[in-house]
């Protein structure tokens, strides 16, 4: 059985990779998951585009979750004669041997692809394998540090037989089709996933879902609440955040339907095998907008409305066919990407090492969304103070400063996420006030980048605080000010020097002040003394008989 294995290393990406992605996600805790950036690739063309369905395409698989793509679309056949459900274009995959097909013109899950040269799969490489992949790789990071929410979504084609050469021609069926949620649970993800029934039971009473843990609550701001006569709070449209996700509920996957054949929808009911209760209906969680140069999709930004409802990004996702794109752009507009990347001669002679090198540089420019290239910088060998996110005007991204530094700060106005502000003069880290805010999201960082651009005694060379640093522990990003604690470790080594930077002030005063204190005590007993004595030398001169204690 497929497992999760990657060959390579996250930080094979870039210097630091696994810090870039835990910062981020440990700022959009309280975010609800449906505003949040979720790096997409469809699994097909990217490792199964010469057509071979084979155990060592595993690999390519545990490598594009290792590097942090965490929306994937994947591409199931309906077998015709068993009514179960595969991961091979063909059906004749019975026997124990690999079965080798002509070449088929694939039908791609969203757009059209050029036909595969062969397929050829095997039996022990199946749905059940692939799903395992994912499930292995949640059970293997299901720690405070590791946990992420990972999107499925699944389009349903017809499997072509061995004497079909379309596997987008009708299909006629001897057996029922068999519920999805078999193969799912056989691949031990159900259990995992967050489901349409279980998001309808915590709409309707925030109070003991979204908001009954403090720790893991939802940020109520992004959606609808209302409020009944019993104080029970319920959203018709809201959505849950990934620490309620991950840390409450355990849950960590979504599992959505994505296009669906005409020859499937006309033999597949969801409600009919209950896969409705388990698996979001197509759309429902976002319906990707192909990208086009000439026509791109509406941009969620808007300068002059920061309310959510005019910049509802809810799930919206830009589905791409190239690495080229201006992914850039659709990000800051608020879109997921999502790499379908066409398949043709190059492409599909090319090894698979080489095609990933294309796959590293899409996850770099959206799982990195706000850090600037190469940040945040390792602060080895550096002083502690190096430990503070600051903004670039220039360009909105972020990098590693001195704490020490002075500069202005970014503040959120009333808890909106789309509403910011300046603090109106320069201060050090330490001395920053309470409202100091971070984006916690790509849309949420455009507002506040907009903003500096039309500041107008901010320069372009210039940089802001941001509410973020690794004081505490090195590589631990957090948000709290600089008094703020990891939450995976009790180390307090970089904050010492910022402290001792704001109060050494205050220190040398409180010193000085005892030494003069403790000087002037001194003082005032050689005094004392002093005149004792002249005292007692007055009585001896004038005749005055000293009288001691009677014996």
């Amino acid at each position: 059985m497929a497992s999760w294995s990657p060959t390579i290393s996250p930080d094979a990406v870039s210097e630091n990779w696994s810090t870039v992605l835990l910062s981020l996600r440990d700022l959009r805790r309280d975010v609800p998951i449906n505003y949040n950036q979720y790096p997409g690739i469809a699994l097909t063309p990217a490792c199964f585009a010469d057509g071979s369905y084979t155990e060592d395409r595993a690999a390519c698989v545990a490598n594009l979750i290792a590097i942090g793509y965490r929306s994937f679309l994947l591409d199931l056949y309906l077998d015709g004669e068993s009514g179960g459900w595969g991961i091979c274009p063909v059906a004749d995959t019975a026997s124990s041997t690999p079965t080798t097909t002509p070449a088929a013109a694939a039908t791609a899950s969203l757009l059209p692809r050029q036909s595969a040269p062969a397929y050829t799969c095997t039996p022990s490489f199946n749905a059940t394998s692939l799903l395992t992949i994912f499930d292995t790789w949640m059970t293997g990071t299901n720690t405070d540090l590791g946990a992420r929410i990972l999107l499925l979504t699944l389009s349903l084609h017809p499997a072509a037989t061995t004497t079909t050469t379309n596997s987008s021609s009708s299909t006629t069926l001897t057996a029922p089709p068999q519920p999805l949620t078999s193969t799912l649970k056989s691949a031990n993800i159900l259990a995992d996933a967050y489901t349409p029934t279980q998001l309808l039971s915590d709409r309707r009473n925030l109070n003991s879902s979204w908001h009954d843990d403090d720790t893991a609550t939802t940020n109520t701001t992004y959606f609808t609440t209302l409020l009944a006569a019993d104080d029970t709070v319920s959203t018709p449209d809201g959505w849950p955040s990934e620490s309620y996700l991950e840390f409450k509920l355990r849950k960590r996957v979504l599992i959505t339907f994505g296009n669906v054949s005409a020859a499937v929808s006309a033999v597949y009911d969801p409600a009919a095998t209950a896969d409705n209760a388990a698996i979001f209906p197509a759309g429902y969680i976002g319906a990707p907008a192909p990208y086009n140069a000439s026509t791109p999709p509406q941009c969620f930004y808007n300068p002059s409305n920061i309310s959510i409802a005019a910049g509802n990004s809810s799930w919206a996702q830009a589905l791409t066919t190239t690495t080229t794109t201006n992914i850039t752009a659709l990000i800051n507009c608020g879109y997921s990407t999502l790499l379908n990347p066409a398949v043709g001669a190059a492409n599909t002679t090319a090894s698979l090492d080489t095609r990933f090198r294309d796959y590293e540089a899409h996850i770099r420019a959206t799982a990195a969304w706000a850090w600037a290239d190469n940040q945040p910088q390792n602060t080895t060998g550096r002083k502690p103070s190096f430990r503070c996110a600051a903004m670039r005007v220039s360009d909105g991204r972020w990098f590693v400063a001195d704490c020490n530094e002075w500069r202005r700060a970014a503040c959120r106005v009333s808890g909106q996420p789309y509403d910011w502000t300046l603090t109106p003069t320069p201060l050090p880290y330490a001395s920053l006030p309470p409202c100091i805010s971070t984006p916690r999201t790509p849309l949420e960082n455009t507002h506040l980048h907009t903003l500096l651009l039309h500041t107008s005694n901010l320069p372009s060379t210039d940089s802001i605080w941001l509410d973020l640093n690794s004081l505490s522990t090195d590589s631990c990003w957090v948000s709290g000010g600089a008094n703020a604690s990891c939450p995976y470790t009790d180390g307090d080594e970089g904050r010492r020097e910022v402290i001792v930077s704001a109060v050494a002030a205050v220190i040398v005063l409180v010193v000085f002040g005892l030494m003069w204190f403790a000087k002037g005590a001194s003082w005032r007993v050689e005094r004392s003394r002093r005149r004792r004595r002249r005292a007692a030398k007055k009585r001896v001169r004038e005749g005055v008989e000293y009288e001691g204690v009677p014996s």
